[in-house]
């Protein structure tokens, strides 16, 4: 019934009956690639936390390792913890949080990821603008998620209306299925989705050429693009949907079927896959079921026994029989297999967790060296205590219970402190730091001020930037002697490979060392220095800023104070000692970017001065913007924080609308989407935001991995950098990022 045409390692499995309804909604049916299978498992070893591992294929990055390298073992994907739930799709996986957000990675060649790009992605990322979500669903290039209060939201493909937004068009974001609430229980089929009411009424919608929605019609064209009803009030308590059919349970422990029983998924004997199953149906010879899941041609149920029980089509041994390739209609358990707590269903293959933790796999092998078909249930190595698992197409997906600094981007001079210039797209944990108190990121030298006063510093020392004595690069942090009692820092990031950096005592006096051309160092000299230096004429200092080749200080009466270059205007010369900044209100907070400066006065208000700022020779208001606590200057654009845990922008940017990348200019502040409670911002060539749950966001340039995305593609809009949580304080780099985890 089945023709199969191999290409190398690649399936092309073509089904010649389904070849007779080719239609818009039918034609990207008909081909599906294979090259191995993934489980997705949980394991608990009694401490706080938790880890996802994977195996299989990881030909678009569905192991979420970051390596795009195929593993026939278990490999921890990175990342993650706090994982509560995971779903494998056809390539790409999902990972659903304690704190109701949702992590997706792999293949994004329809959106699947809901990230707002088509961009594939190694490592996790988190899906944008989602939040307290319960329960999530992958299948063929899409995901689907319940929240709290009962509404469904969806994204990826669309071809066939099986996003439930009314409309065909695919989405790399999540949309809200339309007319549902106080919905239960959610699953995703081949391209086609349901949903269980708090009544148990069921919802189906998307594509019906074959009856899977379950609402008495069919046809190669029919197709649902919003929910319809399939049954009215009942006691359905859980669902799940193959490739063309549909299974159903209720909570006397009955199986109902409906859709395509060609290949014997239904459970029972239909008279041909041309006259499908056009309602839910009774499997009767299966009882006392407490769970069910769905390959792409069989159907799998756990017993309250304990034991599994297969059906359907077995070109692979996916039903653990040793008489495949075959179908089988009925219903048989699987052999060798007992006490049994949770199942799952690949598209070839089937999985389940025992009740003391053990992983058990068959059909098509994920979880042994060589691919190829087994249909004896054999146990996956390296995994134990484990409590969930999820099959995608060619992966699957492992989530197990388990629970400083770090530092990701460009490390051509070392900057990221981990002894070695390899760049890092994802955060890396940087040893030696422990204490740390606060930090800044330079453009290629760092910062980092401990509790006891000291301060460290790593990266690029052309010109004595790291304070200690020498000009030789430092590939890991090194205690920048003749200064202690220190309470604050600042690295300066120079569009030259050149720098700065400062620090307050607790005195008020500034110390400075460094690049000092323009008598940045505030030493009335104009000469670099290695060492730390005392500022002149300074005392009272409660706050410190570097610009690109000039410094900022406040002082406790509210006066600003400047130093170093002016020379945007040709006119102005600058000053190698600190001069007060004229016409100022009393300021509470100051920032300086490459060649203008911010202050924030007692009213919340931002003033600004210097280039690339509305060239102003003198400070000036900037109109739009209220309640500002902070504001952050990158290389042509600025951030600025409100009180309410907004963030703005404007100046040079990205366009933040969807579906376009466009670089655009606006002198109007504008909101950044999809971030909220935001208490921390910091900017360079991008941008960082600190959440007051921990997690940080970023976007802007990513050619270095900036970002830590696990990718080098910019964004417009912001994107949670994995594998972070428990954020006190941020910083942006030149090309490379920092952030404090207590």
């Amino acid at each position: 019934m089945h023709e199969l045409i191999y290409f190398n390692l690649t399936i092309l499995i073509v089904n010649t009956m389904k070849e007779l309804r080719v239609n818009n909604c039918l034609r990207s049916l008909l081909t599906l690639f294979l090259i191995a299978s993934l489980a997705l498992i949980t394991t608990s070893c009694g401490t706080p936390g938790t880890s996802v591992y994977a195996w299989g294929s990881d030909i678009h990055g569905q192991l979420g390792t970051g390596l795009e390298a195929n593993s026939p073992k278990p490999v921890r994907v990175k990342g993650l913890d706090g994982v509560i739930s995971v779903a494998a799709g056809h390539d790409h996986s999902l990972a659903l949080k304690s704190d109701g957000t949702v992590w997706a990675w792999g293949s994004n060649e329809h959106g699947q990821l809901g990230n707002g790009t088509f961009t594939n992605s190694d490592i996790p990322a988190a899906v944008i603008g989602l939040n307290n979500v319960t329960s999530i669903s992958a299948s063929y290039w899409r995901s689907m998620a319940l929240t709290s209060d009962g509404s469904v939201w969806s994204w990826g493909y669309n071809n066939c209306g099986q996003l439930g937004n009314g409309t065909l068009e695919e989405s790399n974001s999540p949309v809200k299925v339309s007319g549902l609430s106080d919905i239960k229980a959610i699953a995703t089929g081949g391209f086609h989705s349901l949903a269980i009411g708090g009544d148990g009424t069921v919802w189906a919608w998307g594509a019906n050429y074959l009856g899977q929605l379950g609402i008495g019609t069919f046809g190669g064209n029919e197709y649902h693009v919003h929910p319809v009803q399939v049954m009215e009030k009942s006691d359905f308590i859980a669902i799940t949907a193959g490739y063309y059919f549909s299974l159903a349970l209720k909570s006397n422990g009955s199986v109902w079927a409906w859709g395509s029983g060609g290949d014997g998924q239904l459970g029972f004997q239909v008279t041909g896959e041309e006259n499908p199953v056009l309602r839910p149906t009774l499997v009767s010879s299966l009882s006392g079921i407490v769970a069910i899941a769905a390959g792409y041609w069989h159907g799998i149920a756990l017993r309250s026994d304990g034991s599994i029980w297969t059906w359907g089509y077995d070109n692979y041994g996916q039903l653990g029989r040793k008489t495949y390739p075959t179908v089988n209609i009925l219903p048989a358990p699987v052999a060798g297999l007992v006490d049994i707590s949770m199942i799952a269903g690949g598209e070839f293959h089937s999985n389940c967790v025992t009740a003391d933790g053990r992983v058990f796999d068959w059909g098509l092998t994920l979880g042994q060296s060589d691919i190829g078909s087994n249909p004896l249930p054999f146990e996956v190595e390296g995994l134990d205590k484990v409590v969930t698992v999820s099959d995608g197409r060619s992966h699957a997906l492992a989530l197990t219970k388990d629970g400083y600094v770090w530092a990701w981007g460009s490390n051509s001079d070392g900057q990221l402190g981990n002894a070695n210039s390899e760049k890092k797209t994802v955060p890396i944990l940087l040893e030696g730091l422990q204490g740390a108190h606060r930090l800044s990121a330079g453009k290629y030298h760092n910062l980092v001020l401990k509790g006891n006063g000291t301060v460290w510093a790593w990266g690029l020392n052309n010109d004595g930037q790291l304070g200690d004595g020498t000009n030789t690069n430092r590939k890991s942090p090194v205690q920048i002697t003749g200064i202690h009692n220190m309470t604050a820092i600042s690295a300066s990031s120079p569009i030259e490979d050149h720098g700065h950096s400062l620090a307050l005592k607790s005195d008020g006096t500034v110390w400075a060392w460094g690049w000092n051309k323009y008598g940045q160092l505030g030493d009335n000299s104009s000469e670099n220095n290695n060492k730390p230096v005392l500022v002149q004429n300074l005392s009272s200092v409660v706050e410190i800023a570097t610009g690109q080749s000039h410094s900022l200080a406040l002082k406790s009466d509210g006066t600003v104070w400047a130093w170093g270059d002016n020379s945007w205007v040709d006119s102005f010369e600058g000053s190698t000692v600190p001069v007060q900044v004229k016409a100022l209100p009393p300021i509470q907070h100051i920032s300086a970017g490459y060649e203008n400066n911010h202050a924030i006065d007692m009213e919340g208000n931002i003033w600004a001065w210097g280039s690339s700022d509305r060239d102003s020779l003198a400070p000036i208001k900037i109109q739009g913007l209220s309640s500002v606590a902070k504001t952050a200057l990158g290389s042509l654009f600025n951030l600025a924080l409100l009180e309410d845990g907004t963030v703005w922008v404007w100046g040079y940017m990205r366009d933040m609308k969807p579906g376009n990348n466009e670089i655009i200019v606006s002198d109007v502040p504008i909101q950044v989407p999809f971030i909220d409670n935001i208490i921390d911002i910091a900017a360079s060539n991008h941008s960082l935001a600190l959440r007051s749950d921990g997690s940080v966001w970023a976007w802007g340039g990513n050619w270095d991995g900036q970002l830590g995305d696990g990718s080098t593609i910019s964004r417009a809009t912001p994107v949670v950098v994995p594998g972070l949580t428990h954020i006190t304080e941020i910083s942006a780099g030149g090309y490379h990022s920092l952030v404090l985890v207590h």
